[in-house]
């Protein structure tokens, strides 16, 4: 038996009775298949009628339920939505300005997903905002505050600092291995009283004493380094000085916290800074794990897995060990010496429980990561500044000499009184800092100073050290090195809290001392030896953020020539502060800009964090396929995370062209860009030799337009899909053949008489409308002019839309062009989810659609019966049922018709009612060239007694006014073709793939100066017979171009021709007061004026 919900279904809707019901229940096979159930009901049916009035009944009752579903859904997602809106209305509800906002993303997309370009993403809103000296930004849901006035950057990391001690919570990331236990004990993850006791107990450790007993390991390390780049300046014309000082700082890092001699200089492959490498990589795989852990922290630690990877038991063990040896009375007076004395010497008798040997290993493995790269990238721009500005290098050349000759050497006491080397230091650290940003979490409510703005516990502050580095109100010339700004007797000019490079406050760099000592001995060393050259390409530093510090991105490369003097050092340059000669530390405590994200709230949190897994999984797909394009050395605009650039041409397609103009500049030499839409690339040119080969000598590997899937179940979906624009591959080979005979001269000429009858209307109905002087909305009436156009040439049906605007047809049409953001989600859900589409009964397109293809049908079994009108339905008749093509029956279907006279709305409703609109304008606005019109139309009637078809093919002017029209104003603001077959572009080592999408922006290309002069004036002469010589080819694509251009592109002119000729015959045309500006749009990928075209008209004065 059925079950007793499908029983009622078939009682109560279909009206089967229950003895019959039970006999087909016994009938079918599989017992529980509804649809085969109603066939065999209706096959039982003798009246078609009944048949008829039972699937419609089912059809209701089953698209309710789905559309109950659909409905569910949708309140669902607009649910979500508000509370996203409410959640990102935290700011803005306390008054606090902030950018705009992605749906439950926030900002998070901008400080993480694109993180590489964080500081120009933060100096955007810094300049946008600065009048305000705050604004708000979301990471998730989760507030975060940017300041930068002074004042307040003072008050929150120095005056009210106990409101502000805790760095965000990594609390949430304890997952019970070993190893993560351990790298949660670093000095920078920690928070709140085990922060303050361990940091106690660390500062002696980092005293001016302390280091100045590890100067000899540094020393040493620094001779190893320009021993080594001296002898690589001597074999190779040019120095990789990053490279250099990343392998100086791992050598220094690991004699001075490990105790190991590692000699990465000269082993590149040894085990220490291998292992090292791959710890503190930050990939992918490590990021997921993490997110992993928050959602679900038991499963995580129920398989064992630990986010750290299993290289870090070689930093725990080594360490271990070396503790081990100092406690049996070895000692090196390097880094853990000072912890072990710094551990023990403590009045805390806690301090053994705080600085416990975990805590120890994690000290030691953040000594690395607060220095090895931060050291190394400060090093690499000092000698890249000094390589740029000579005059800066040859004075503190001359400085460091002086220390030489006053102490014997290279001492600590030395480098500390060299001024000029501090100064270069610090101004190298004002251009580069770094990190980007310093962060801070508020722990109590706490009212920021002369605000009402109040901070609650868990809300984040940043400051954006780079924008303030770089404020000229802060900074004379910000992007100038000037070190004198750091003297001394200028230090005094320096706003406080506008030099943030190593942090502000009781959190700043625990190590800042020994990072600067570090820098100074090894740029002394150097700059002693070898006089800096940029190498000849290389005089510009590209930039980038890894693991959220600021470095050079691709080297760099340096002449490194030997200084003259240098062969008159002493021998022993060196003051030795203890025995030993290990190397350094640097902790910046700038790693706790790391791009571990904030945990969130507790409620909710695993929620949320399996949103953010699936995103990044999803992030990391599409940012792998996101190289298509740079693999290939083609330009590309910033794309967003997951969907490229599809929001610029559709959520944003009201300004397309101005997206792909801005671009077009951009990349104007190299003649193309590539663009991402989700996955799938885009390559946008404007190359006419490759635009000549795409569209007319190769165009069989570009006969395709993009692959549009419209197969839903649904007849109107159906119908759609049979367009001719539509049609791929022999398919539309096929069709377009057929067509195109509908379309010669002679078969437009027949349907000539129709269209001027609608002209005739149209001119009536205006002047009509202008009596008195009332401006007139000229838009809205050549749009009722061409659907009365179209309704007669394609359909047979009088709708006069001109006098009755709200008549069927017309509404109709305009619920169908209407579209929307419901027409657009219902296409991504259906490309996503096709099956669940079709289970929904879902229907691509509006309901309206049904309407005209009742009318269509029915038309076309009136042709059948005899009836001829000479319209576009005849014109496809007779084209079908040609002799002389076997197939054409077999392609130019009933439904195939359908189709064909509904694209013959599409194309040619909206844009020959906006060319014109667009032509009235422009005539409105040029007399001179308005009343040069109508003089040619003048005599064009003078000479064939009226407007004839012949009359107006031969109106030279007539036609140039409309080209210029459709070149200022083009209906596509860009054309598009798929490619076929694999292709190599004329020109270019560029090879097109199967799929590949290749898009010309025609705006742009119509509104280059280079192609057409003064390209923003209305200029009709430019399409004269005597001229056209003078255009470049390609360069004008109103209709497209090749052998899928605009099949009905001289019906379309005809169109035009007649009705303005009409028009200015009876009329002359002015612009209405305050209406001289036409604003544009696009709609449905169509350009078109946006808020009508208001002329007035008066009548022309017979002679």
């Amino acid at each position: 038996m059925f079950p007793c919900r499908r029983r009622q279904f078939f009682q109560g809707t279909v009206d089967i009775d229950a003895e019959t019901l039970n006999t087909l229940e016994s009938e079918l096979p599989g017992g529980d298949d509804s649809l085969f159930l109603l066939k065999s009901y209706l096959l039982r049916l003798p009246c078609k009628e009944q048949r008829k009035q039972v699937v419609l009944k089912a059809t209701e009752r089953w698209c309710g339920m789905e559309v109950e579903t659909w409905l569910l859904l949708a309140t669902v997602a607009v649910l979500a939505w508000v509370y996203s809106r409410y959640r990102h209305s935290y700011w803005s509800y306390r008054g606090v300005p902030s950018p705009p906002t992605l749906p439950f993303l926030g900002h998070i997309h901008k400080s993480f997903f694109v993180n590489r370009t964080l500081w120009e993403y933060n100096q955007e809103n810094y300049i946008a905002f600065y009048n305000a000296s705050k604004c708000g930004l979301y990471e998730w849901f989760t507030p975060l505050l940017v300041i930068w006035d002074p004042e307040l950057i003072k008050n929150v990391f120095v005056k009210d600092f106990n409101y502000f001690t805790d760095q965000r919570d990594f609390t949430g990331l304890k997952t019970g291995s070993k190893r993560d236990e351990m790298v949660l004990e670093m000095l920078s993850l920690k928070n709140g009283a085990e922060w303050k006791s361990l940091r106690a107990i660390m500062t002696p450790t980092f005293t001016s004493g302390k280091i100045k007993r590890m100067f000899s390991l540094v020393s040493d390390k620094a001779d190893a380094l320009v021993s080594f780049s001296m002898k690589q300046a001597a074999g190779n014309s040019y120095v990789d000085m990053k490279n250099n000082f990343e392998r100086f700082t791992m050598d220094t890092i690991a004699s001075c916290a490990f105790g190991i001699e590692c000699n990465s200089l000269i082993d590149k492959n040894a085990e220490f800074p291998r292992k090292a490498e791959i710890v503190f990589k930050i990939s992918i795989q490590t990021m997921l794990k993490i997110a992993l852990c928050k959602i679900m922290p038991r499963l995580f630690k129920l398989t064992g897995l630990s986010i750290n990877p299993p290289e870090t038991d070689f930093f725990i063990d080594v360490v271990k060990q070396t503790i081990a040896d100092r406690e049996t009375g070895k000692k090196r007076g390097d880094f853990l010496d000072l912890l072990l004395e710094a551990r023990d010497q403590s009045d805390n008798l806690s301090s053994k429980l705080v600085m416990n040997d975990i805590s120890m290993v994690a000290q030691c493995l953040l000594f690395i990561v607060g220095g090895y790269e931060t050291t190394a990238s400060l090093l690499a721009f000092s000698c890249f500044l000094l390589a740029k500005h000579e005059d800066q290098q040859q004075r503190l050349r001359e400085e460091l000499r002086g220390m030489v000759a006053e102490h014997g050497g290279i001492t600590y006491q030395g480098i500390m009184e060299a001024k000029l080397l501090d100064a270069c230091l610090q101004e190298t650290l004002r251009l580069y800092p770094p990190a980007v940003i310093l962060e801070r979490a508020c722990t109590k409510t706490y009212k920021l100073p002369d605000t009402d703005l109040t901070l609650k516990p868990g809300d984040l502050v940043q400051v954006p050290i780079w924008s303030i580095h770089h404020d000229p109100r802060h900074w004379p010339d910000p992007e100038v090195f000037i070190p004198d700004r750091f003297l001394p007797e200028n230090k005094g000019n320096i706003q406080p809290f506008t030099h943030l490079p190593f942090g502000v406050g009781p959190r700043n760099c625990v190590a800042m001392r020994f990072a600067l000592l570090e820098a100074k001995v090894a740029l002394s060393k150097l700059l002693l030896e070898a006089e800096l050259n940029a190498a000849p390409g290389h005089e510009e530093v590209a930039l980038e953020t890894a693991n959220g510090l600021l470095r050079p991105k691709e080297g760099v490369i340096l002449v490194l020539k030997q200084c003259s003097c240098s062969a008159s050092l002493p021998p022993e340059v060196v003051e030795r502060g203890s025995q030993g000669d290990r190397d350094r530390q640097l902790p910046f405590s700038h790693k706790q800009e790391k791009q571990t994200h904030t945990s969130l709230s507790t409620m909710g949190i695993e929620v949320w964090l399996l949103i953010a897994t699936v995103v990044l999984l999803v992030v990391a797909y599409f940012t792998r396929r996101r190289t298509y394009w740079s693999s290939r050395g083609v330009p590309s605009p910033p794309a967003t995370p997951i969907i490229g650039h599809f929001h610029k041409g559709i959520f944003v397609s009201k300004r397309l062209w101005e997206f792909f103009d801005e671009n077009y500049t951009k990349f104007y030499n190299s003649m193309m860009f590539g663009l991402y839409e989700f996955n799938t690339p885009a390559l946008v040119t404007w190359d006419t030799e490759i635009m000549r080969h795409v569209f007319i000598k190769d165009s069989d590997h570009f006969i395709d337009r993009r692959d549009v899937n419209m197969r839903t179940g649904q007849k109107r979906d159906e119908v759609m899909s049979e367009m001719l624009s539509i049609k791929k591959g022999a398919e539309w080979k096929s069709l377009r053949s057929i067509m195109t005979p509908t379309f010669t001269s002679g078969k437009i000429k027949s349907m000539f008489p129709l269209v001027c009858d609608k002209a005739d209307a149209l001119v009536k109905f205006s002047k009509k409308q202008a009596a008195g002087g009332s401006c007139v909305d000229m838009k809205e009436n050549f749009g009722a002019y061409t659907l009365d156009t179209i309704a007669s040439c394609a359909f047979g049906i009088e709708c006069n839309s001109l006098e009755d605007n709200n008549g069927e047809f017309t509404a109709k049409v305009k619920v169908f062009f209407k579209g929307g953001l419901g027409t657009l989600f219902k296409g991504i859900f259906f490309y996503w989810m096709p099956r669940l589409f079709k289970l929904l009964n879902l229907s691509l397109n509006p309901p309206e659609v049904d309407f005209f293809i009742d009318v269509v049908e029915q038309a076309i079994v009136s042709r059948k019966a005899g009836m001829k009108r000479g319209d576009f339905l005849d014109l496809l008749i007779e084209a079908r049922d040609q002799p002389d093509n076997p197939n054409s029956n077999h392609v130019m279907t009933d439904l195939a018709m359908v189709s064909q006279s509904v694209l013959f709305i599409i194309a040619g409703y909206d844009t020959t009612a906006s060319l014109l609109a667009n032509s009235s304008f422009l005539l409105a606005k040029n007399k001179v060239h308005q009343q040069r019109l109508r003089n040619e139309l003048q005599q064009m009637i003078a000479e064939h007694g009226k407007i004839t078809y012949q009359g107006i093919m031969e109106a030279k002017f007539l036609d140039a006014c409309l080209q210029e029209s459709l070149r200022l104003y083009p209906p596509a603001t860009m054309i598009e073709r798929l490619c076929t077959k694999s292709y190599r572009l004329p020109g270019t080592d560029l090879i097109m793939k199967p799929g590949n999408l290749v898009q010309f922006p025609t705006w742009s290309i119509h509104h280059d100066p280079n192609n057409w002069p003064d390209p923003e004036a209305f200029i009709p002469d430019r399409f004269m017979p005597e001229n056209k010589g003078n255009i470049k080819p390609f360069t004008h694509l109103p209709f497209g171009m090749g052998p899928r251009n605009c099949i009905a592109m001289r019906f379309a002119l005809m169109e035009a021709k007649v009705a303005l000729s009409k028009l200015l015959l009876e009329v002359e045309l002015e612009v209405a007061p305050g209406h001289e500006e036409m604003v544009l749009e696009t709609v449905n990928g169509l350009l078109r004026p946006k808020e009508g075209v208001m002329l007035l008209l008066k009548p022309i004065k017979e002679e």
